[in-house]
């Protein structure tokens, strides 16, 4: 059985910003709701704490 340590390790070492929050994805969406992103078209927005830069 793998320990709880090692999970932990295992997942973090895939997601190198840890954890996010709710808060996280409601700024992203706070920003392409605004103005400031007007000029943001056919992008993806990729929010998953570093998980895809491996």
């Amino acid at each position: 059985m793998i320990s709880v340590m090692k999970l932990h390790h295992r997942y973090h070492k895939k997601h190198p910003l840890g954890i996010g929050a709710p808060k996280e994805v409601a700024n992203a969406c706070i920003f392409l709701l605004s103005d400031a992103s007007r000029y943001v078209t056919g992008n993806n927005l990729v929010i998953d704490s570093g998980y895809s830069t491996q």
